[in-house]
């Protein structure tokens, strides 16, 4: 189909701040990240020298030359990830203990993660949990904005700044034969996954969720969606239907650059006098269909129907 490029747009902030370095420091700093993930679990913050030893930089310079690539320390930028995934986690697992979540995330203590959560979030966990519970979509984009990647300048994260260059393409798209194993379903839309417990096909190369338009500005407690997968026309049940369509492919690694995708989307229909067709419904494919944004990188094809002038 026409609306799905071969490369796909990235919203990751790291892509884009190693793109412009010198490929020797771009493979160290690489690095750098890497071991940073590795230790997330970790209570300790690994030893910044070792860090430096390994990527082949000198320690002296490492903590001046990463806070200059990524306009922050390392340890601002390990504390950050580490906070994306206690978050993550407090909205996603309601039945795991706050003690439990913060030993996983690498804080010493439920006390230590709730000091860091008061101090760079302004919240508690029982106050993300609730907003998990009764927020709006708003309330929680405006808490994980908070933990995006800092820029060199500026109020919003660089995840939002990214997605402004989102390339995005007004397509006329023909139906398409969906085979829907959940329809107008109230899902646990906190989740990055939360269809993970569908049968898909073994070979199904990507899961589509459609939602209705009128549904998109409800509350989590009030949405509802369908998911399945694309298929021949003689297994279908329910179609993509044929129309206009703003569409954008990008890949995402986290959460927050999942919600700078949408911003960008409702931004781009307001700036360019885009019209949503409300009687249609949102299109998104996901590739792979069973995913963790934690754990590996995303692709999204999102598609929105839209009036024709």
């Amino acid at each position: 189909m026409s609306y799905s490029p071969d490369k796909p747009f990235s919203l990751m902030p790291e892509q884009h701040l190693l793109a412009e370095l010198p490929e020797h420091w771009r493979q160290r700093f690489q690095q750098a990240i890497e071991l940073m993930y590795e230790s997330l679990e970790d209570v300790s913050a690994p030893a910044w020298a070792d860090i430096a030893k390994r990527c082949s930089i000198s320690p002296f310079h490492f903590h001046r030359m990463f806070r200059s690539v990524f306009f922050e320390t390392p340890g601002q930028y390990l504390l950050r990830l580490r906070l994306q995934v206690a978050a993550q986690r407090l909205y996603e697992e309601p039945a795991v203990s706050v003690t439990d979540i913060a030993h996983d995330c690498g804080f010493s203590s439920s006390q230590a993660l709730a000091k860091a959560l008061r101090r760079e979030l302004s919240c508690s966990a029982g106050e993300i949990r609730r907003l998990a519970k009764h927020g709006t979509l708003q309330e929680l984009e405006s808490l994980l904005m908070t933990l995006g990647h800092p820029q060199e300048s500026g109020e919003r994260c660089l995840e939002q700044k990214i997605a402004e260059g989102i390339p995005f393409t007004l397509e006329t798209i023909p139906s398409r034969a969906l085979c829907l194993l959940e329809r107008s379903v109230q899902v646990d839309v906190h989740q990055l996954n939360p269809f993970a417990h569908l049968a898909l096909p073994s070979d199904c190369p990507a899961l589509v969720v459609t939602t209705d338009i009128d549904q998109i500005e409800k509350n989590f407690d009030e949405q509802r969606m369908s998911a399945g997968y694309f298929c021949k026309d003689s297994e279908a049940n329910a179609q993509v239907r044929a129309g206009a369509y703003l569409c954008c492919h990008v890949v995402v690694d986290s959460d927050i650059g999942y919600a700078a995708l949408w911003d960008a989307v409702f931004r781009h229909l307001m700036y360019n006098d885009v019209t949503l067709d409300e009687s249609g419904c949102c299109v998104e494919i996901f590739d792979p269909p069973n995913f963790h944004l934690v754990e590996q990188p995303v692709t999204i094809t999102a598609m929105l129907p839209v009036l024709t002038p």
